[in-house]
């Protein structure tokens, strides 16, 4: 009896995440409806939106992307707090959403910028960056035990760049997985693209085994978040939806106030039960139960992907923000090195001895639970910065960024050089989407400073 009740309260939680994603599905259909029936501010065209807008909207908002990520690992790795605000999931998905922005156009016709600033980054990695911090940097001693167990650690770490058993890489491989498929849907119209991605994600991304991390489950899983993001009319949006402080901070009330929710145990215990990218982390009580499950995984990525186009659209600031803008466009130099970081600084942390001090000096009233949350807070901030501040970007950047390596690949036509030239790329910086009324860059530039988790 006792079973019985527990798997229909599984099977009514699955039931009520999917009225709630259909609550928010509904609620941005109104949203959009209104906005498209809504007279810009000014008697202006998207054509002459400032660029600069558009950029640094999406830039400041991987700026604050990274830095919930980077939390999320300095409260996996140091004695913190637990992640009961689910900042992970919310920052992997919006990531997705926002690398879907850049992926509207034919593979054909980007796949040159797809090898250099997606596969390129992704080789040197695995390759070169991985093999050092695992060899000399991360094992219990400073140095590898015997050329046996280095050689054995640079192995591991190449046959990762297909399979990526441990690293956070997944989110590159991800991201060509998650290229590749859309290719396949682009022909589709955006209605039924939309729904077959849905309908992929639903038959092939949460069921490749319990606690799987590999790319392929990811991508099925986020598919619909990144067609979501194809689709996505954000130049009109930021047209006809100007910034302005009250609207920023009645927007940020309800952001705080949605995370805030989630401390409560009924509502941080359902959110908790709905995966976001990854496979489902319990057994099925039953075929009822198994049925509807699929809601659960719809509803966290509505979920999430509704409080990043609050804070994209609403919330962030439209001009540079002292050096915020830079910081976000080289969001890849953090994502792939702030692991290896803290887990140095842990290292260091242990080996003097005030690890496990800090562990039993943590007392569990209020006052220091959001002393804890206010210190990762401010450390993942200070270390988002540090990581992509310029001297950094000056030594990961042909690592990162090999626009180099374009001097060894001829186009099969034309000149690489006449190309880029001619191209309506070329007045623009490597690391900026040209410009368009449609503004949908190519993915692959979104990657190059967009990369997360």
């Amino acid at each position: 009896g006792i079973q019985m009740e527990d798997c229909t309260a599984e099977v009514l939680r699955s039931l009520g995440a999917g009225g709630l994603a259909a609550l928010f599905v509904a609620a941005w259909f109104g949203i959009w409806h209104a906005i498209r029936r809504r007279r810009p501010c000014a008697d202006d065209s998207p054509e002459k939106l400032p660029k600069d807008i558009r950029f640094e909207v999406v830039d400041n908002t991987k700026f604050v992307l990274m830095a919930c990520i980077v939390l999320y690992h300095l409260l996996v790795f140091f004695p913190f707090e637990e992640d009961v605000l689910g900042v992970k999931e919310f920052a992997v998905l919006m990531f997705f959403f926002i690398s879907g922005l850049w992926s509207h156009t034919p593979l054909n016709t980007s796949k040159r910028t797809f090898l250099f600033q997606v596969g390129a980054p992704l080789a040197f990695w695995c390759m070169l960056w991985q093999p050092f911090f695992m060899l000399f940097l991360m094992q219990p001693a400073w140095l590898p035990p015997s050329p046996g167990a280095a050689w054995q650690v640079v192995k591991d770490t190449w046959a990762a760049l297909l399979v990526p058993g441990f690293g956070h890489h997944w989110f590159l491989l991800c991201l060509i997985a998650l290229r590749l498929l859309a290719q396949l849907l682009l022909p589709l119209k955006p209605g039924a693209r939309l729904l077959v991605a849905i309908a992929l994600s639903v038959l092939s991304g949460h069921y490749f085994g319990q606690g799987s991390k590999a790319a392929l489950d990811a991508a099925f899983a986020v598919l619909p978040t990144y067609i979501a993001g194809q689709l996505f009319p954000l130049s009109e949006v930021l047209w006809k939806v100007p910034w302005t402080p009250r609207r920023c901070f009645a927007g940020l009330v309800v952001l705080l106030g949605t995370f805030g929710l989630q401390t409560v145990d009924v509502a941080g215990s359902f959110v908790e039960s709905l995966p976001g990218y990854g496979s489902f982390s319990r057994e099925m009580c039953s075929g009822v139960d198994d049925l509807f499950a699929f809601l659960r995984p719809i509803c966290r990525q509505v979920l999430e992907v509704s409080r990043g186009l609050l804070l994209l659209l609403v919330v962030m600031p439209r001009t540079s923000v002292g050096y915020s803008v830079h910081f976000g466009r080289r969001s890849i130099a953090p994502y792939l090195l702030h692991v290896p970081i803290i887990m140095i600084l842990k290292k260091i942390v242990v080996n003097a001895g005030v690890f496990d001090v800090l562990v039993e000096a943590s007392p569990e009233s209020a006052p220091a639970k959001y002393a804890r949350w206010t210190a990762a807070m401010a450390i993942s901030l200070g270390l988002n910065v540090a990581l992509s501040s310029r001297p950094v970007w000056v030594v990961v950047s042909p690592f990162f960024q090999p626009t180099w390596l374009e001097r060894f690949v001829q186009s099969p036509q034309n000149d690489p050089k006449e190309e880029r030239e001619n191209s309506p790329q070329a007045s623009v910086p490597a690391d900026q989407p040209a410009q368009g009324v449609d503004w949908r860059p190519d993915l692959e530039q979104a990657t190059l400073s967009s990369v997360g988790v």
